[in-house]
């Protein structure tokens, strides 16, 4: 069902997407806080300092140069999408300072959430998820939702930039959509934490690159 409404969304107006992401994204963002407000008093500094202690540092720091280049390969055909809408190198700055700072705390929200449960993370497909439903069990069916609609907004966001770069025309860009919304499907079956194991490591490498093409192509190095 989410395969199809992707395909219908891609044949419209990208216009379209960005209003839909302009709504959602909000949404997700205010939920975020009032989940972090509300998690205040559950946050413990004991727990902090072990998941500190049982990092490796070394790891940890890989792992996060690989995950910002992982998302840099599925957020790059949308700031490209984006030259439409963004027309100065001021707008460009203003933006990515905001967007940097809600990140930041977004991230950090999400982090006492996670510091406070006694469970591996890796036996999890979705371990925010898993807190939202033991600590906050009231809010766990609008949280799934928010998130179910999130992964929409974003598959469709990177699908459709995606496919204004690599289309010739409208034929061929219907036709890649189709492929691409039957693709996901067969490959859905994997699993969300097998597609993870596999593609975040090889995604990872592979943003590296990319960021290093980009930023030696135009002389920032």
């Amino acid at each position: 069902m989410l395969a199809i409404t992707c395909f219908i969304v891609f044949c419209g107006d990208i216009k379209n997407i960005a209003k839909i992401n302009s709504i959602i994204i909000p949404i997700l963002i205010y939920f975020t806080l009032y989940v972090g407000i509300l998690n205040l008093k559950y946050i413990n500094l004991g727990s902090f300092e072990n998941t500190l202690n049982k990092t490796n540092g070394i790891s940890w720091a890989v792992q996060s140069i690989l995950y910002a280049s992982y998302n840099m390969i599925l957020v790059i055909p949308v700031l490209i999408t984006l030259k439409d809408f963004i027309k100065s190198k001021k707008q460009i700055f203003i933006v990515a300072i905001i967007a940097s700072c809600i990140i930041f705390i977004l991230s950090s929200i999400i982090f006492s959430l996670l510091t406070d449960i006694n469970i591996d993370f890796s036996s999890l497909e979705m371990p925010v998820v898993y807190v939202i439903k033991n600590k906050f069990s009231n809010l766990s069916l609008i949280y799934g939702l928010i998130i179910l609609i999130a992964i929409f907004t974003t598959a469709v966001s990177i699908g459709a930039s995606f496919l204004n770069n690599v289309s010739k025309n409208k034929k061929d860009y219907r036709i890649k959509a189709l492929i691409m919304s039957v693709a996901s499907v067969i490959i859905s079956n994997i699993g969300f934490s097998n597609l993870v194991k596999i593609l975040f490591p090889m995604f990872g490498y592979m943003g590296i690159l990319q960021i290093l093409l980009i930023v030696t192509i135009h002389g920032l190095l």
